[in-house]
């Protein structure tokens, strides 16, 4: 990361902003696996583990007194073991991007340019990341607390409407829980939660833990019950088995949002893509960015910028990828292993670690 992020605290909010946005809001895209009645049970759980490590994670930069996670894996690990840890959080975070963007593609091409060849859309939406990412972590804070003021209104309508076209005895039938079939699906499906993980990247550019705790626990909560809100909402507008039989249920549920005689409702799906199109290039940006801190500790060079010309052309050739040889599933595989070993592997061993060497030290905040 830059000198400058280290030194100069990022603003509670801001952090919050990056949080929410890393993830979309919880607005996920491709969900049709999710919808099954063995939902809730797996979500539940996975809501327990992720908050459990995000506290570990709160817990280790305060106790450890990292400046960021290349400090906090330099002090924790041998130099190959946390080049290795680099390694594998660069491979994930240039495959998130790559998939980001290829799904976002696919569902422009749906819904409004029907007729435009996959690889100009795929490259606008990286073109525009990239800039956002090469402007570093705190032009990109800010600009994420700015699209987040922009799109929330827009989401709350969608929300709103949402309840009131949906059909309540439908949402009912979610909590026939059942025993669930695919644990290992059901996480890959969780899309929504991808992006939390990117906060171990942004706790080293806050130093007052009170404040970053509250930002990164809110953050993580605000994602959960928006995407749980949304998921319910798009069950009661086209039952369990019609949302789990459509490729995008979510933009398919905005796109039949029709309130009485309100012409601004007639095609809600137009602000729901515009909302999808502002969060996929700011989510592509903070993986590019968590990817270029990855990068830079391998390499042992400090600034992100020198890697965009590697990044930019690693994420358009993944998600080309995905359209050319169809490899989304690989993709979402990597990704679904990659979310489940940042946060329930590396982060607890990184918190224990800590606490063993703080403890043994003699210096909690050293």
């Amino acid at each position: 990361m830059n000198s400058t992020n280290r030194i100069t605290p990022l603003p509670a909010f801001r952090l919050y902003a990056l949080i929410t946005m890393s993830a979309m809001l919880g607005l996920s895209l491709i969900t049709s696996d999710l919808y099954t009645t063995d939902f809730i049970p797996l979500q539940v759980i996975f809501l327990v583990l992720c908050f459990f490590s995000l506290y570990l994670a709160l817990y280790a930069f305060e106790r450890g007194g990292y400046h960021g996670i290349i400090h906090g894996l330099d002090r924790c690990f041998t130099p190959i073991i946390s080049k290795i840890i680099l390694a594998v959080i660069l491979l994930y975070f240039i495959v998130q991007a790559s998939l980001c963007i290829y799904t976002q593609a696919e569902m422009i091409k749906l819904n409004i340019l029907a007729q435009t060849p996959d690889d100009i859309i795929i490259i606008t939406l990286a073109l525009t990341s990239a800039f956002l990412f090469y402007t570093g972590l705190r032009q990109l804070a800010g600009t994420a607390q700015l699209l987040l003021f922009i799109i929330a209104p827009f989401i709350i309508l969608l929300l709103i409407f949402g309840l009131v076209r949906c059909d309540f005895d439908e949402i009912r039938v979610v909590f026939d829980i059942t025993q669930p079939k695919s644990i290992f699906g059901s996480l890959e499906a969780s899309c929504a939660l991808w992006g939390i993980e990117a906060i171990l990247f942004f706790l080293g550019t806050k130093r007052y833990i009170g404040k970053t705790r509250t930002a990164v626990l809110t953050g993580f909560f605000t994602v959960f019950a928006v995407f749980i809100l949304s998921f319910l909402i798009t069950v009661g507008t086209f039952t369990l088995e019609g949302a789990s039989g459509l490729m995008f249920p979510l933009s398919e549920m905005s796109r039949v949002i029709n309130i009485g005689s309100m012409a601004m409702t007639e095609r809600f799906d137009i602000l729901f893509i515009f909302i999808q199109i502002i969060g996929t290039v700011i989510k592509t940006a903070i993986a590019m960015y968590c990817a270029a801190v990855g990068l830079g500790g391998m390499s042992g060079m400090k600034s992100h910028r020198c890697f965009s010309m590697l990044l930019l052309p690693a994420v358009v050739l993944g998600a080309a990828a995905c359209s050319v040889f169809d490899l989304s599933e690989l993709f979402t595989d990597i990704c679904a292993i990659g979310f489940c070993a940042i946060l329930f592997v590396i982060t607890p061993i990184f918190a224990v670690i800590t606490f063993i060497t703080s403890k043994r030290s003699g210096h909690p905040n050293a």
